[in-house]
């Protein structure tokens, strides 16, 4: 069974399977519809349906997703879930310089797929229902804080999203429910202070 988390890629070799824009972009697709073939990936994002299958079945490799069989479903059609339903990027402290740099490289994926599903949400507002449109957000904060209250902070906010997480699994109740990106940045910014 899937889980509905996120995991800390630490393993090069394992972030290497979000190291392909178009990988990244099925796996935050499939994300997004819990469940698909790769015929429907394919559609939605406009790759060959052999495309999507050879990059779900590298994702499968790395560990992203994995294939089954639903009961309903023909044998013949190959299904595809994920494992982890957000991905967590490790700072990279103490890490070599290969490794810095394949995490910034799939960093600058992530967030470019972060923005363009803000830009999507944006440019298609007035296709959803107006209690998406008023629950729908935006914020930032620039807080003055140490490195440890960063952390701290990240901690806490993480565990509001872990409830609001345990709540989604636990609910049998699917109706008025959508996949929602939630989005967690927080770093240091130049005050011009030294």
């Amino acid at each position: 069974m899937a889980k509905n988390s996120e995991t800390t890629y630490t393993d090069t070799s394992r972030l290497k399977g979000l190291a392909n824009p178009i990988r990244a972009a099925i796996y935050y697709r499939l994300a997004t519809l819990s469940e698909a073939t790769a015929t429907r990936i394919a559609s939605d994002l406009d790759v060959s349906p052999s495309l999507a299958s050879y990059h779900l079945r590298e994702l499968s490799k790395y560990g992203f997703v994995n294939s089954f069989t639903p009961t309903s479903a023909d044998r013949r059609t190959r299904w595809w879930r994920v494992i982890d339903r957000g991905v967590l990027l490790p700072a990279p402290q103490n890490a070599g310089e290969e490794t810095r740099h394949l995490l910034a490289e799939v960093e600058t994926i992530v967030v470019d797929n972060q923005l363009e599903q803000i830009n999507r949400f944006r440019t298609s507002r007035g296709s959803w229902d107006p209690s998406w449109i008023d629950s729908a957000f935006a914020a930032d904060f620039i807080l003055r804080l140490s490195a440890q209250e960063l952390s701290a902070l990240y901690q806490a906010l993480e565990a509001v999203i872990r409830s609001f997480e345990m709540r989604s699994t636990e609910s049998a109740q699917t109706a008025n429910r959508e996949s929602a990106m939630v989005i967690i940045h927080g770093f240091p910014i130049q005050s011009g202070e030294q």
